[in-house]
């Protein structure tokens, strides 16, 4: 309780209470543009650390990173085009609020409501059970990791309209496009190599190259055919 009331007391200065509110700002900025994600915001705005203390500086960078996932949903529910991944099913109800209820201050107030009582509360959970998920994350392996991956992936049939087929057809597009610039062990060949001849059949611009060590996939920026090196 007391590291606790030792750590509240280094946020609540004014130096570090300037960086969150800045940081916060310039989030809710960030993610109500379409196009620019968090890591992105996280990126520019990474050299202004410099400005505050060590607290300060990453006390900014968690308002700029809860600021963006907020601020994702004014743009999901005004323009039906969310600012961030994490606001995609907010156009599902906000945006038919605001166009058809013609509730648009209603439908950003909740937005609103329920980010804030979200970060608070999902803060106070880690406060308290961090030590025992630390325990749990430790004895997490490949298993658990692909029970997540293909929950992960499952997610997408909520969230998919219309066919679900096409939802996860996406969502394995989206996973093949992802492995680009991976570097996969030898024990892995079989499925490099079928991610590779995905691409070089699909686009004709994947390449792939393996020595003796590993095996490196990778785009081809030129015009040229793809093939194999």
């Amino acid at each position: 309780m007391s590291d606790i009331l030792v750590a509240l007391g280094n946020v609540f200065t004014i130096g570090n209470l300037a960086g969150l509110i800045f940081g916060t700002g310039a989030g809710i900025l960030i993610g109500a543009m379409p196009g620019l994600s968090v890591n992105m915001g996280i990126a520019l705005l990474f050299p202004l650390t410099f400005a505050f203390q060590g607290v300060g500086g990453i006390l900014m960078l968690l308002g700029i990173y809860c600021g963006a996932i907020y601020g994702g949903s004014i743009s999901a529910i005004l323009l039906k085009t969310p600012g961030t991944p994490a606001s995609v099913a907010t156009t599902l109800d906000g945006y038919p609020m605001a166009t058809k209820l013609k509730q648009p201050g209603r439908a950003l107030g909740l937005s609103t409501f329920g980010s804030t009582f979200g970060g608070i509360f999902s803060a106070i959970c880690l406060i308290i059970f961090s030590p025992m998920l630390a325990s749990v994350a430790l004895k997490f392996s490949k298993p658990e990791y692909f029970a997540l991956a293909v929950f992960g992936l499952s997610i997408i049939t909520s969230v998919s309209s219309g066919s679900i087929l096409k939802g996860l057809l996406g969502g394995f597009i989206g996973l093949f496009i992802a492995t680009i610039g991976f570097l996969l062990n030898r024990s892995s060949d079989l499925l490099d190599c079928a991610f590779c001849f995905w691409f070089y059949i699909s686009s004709g611009r994947y390449f792939f190259r393996t020595d003796s060590d590993r095996t490196v996939c990778f785009f081809s920026g030129s015009s040229e055919r793809g093939g194999l090196l």
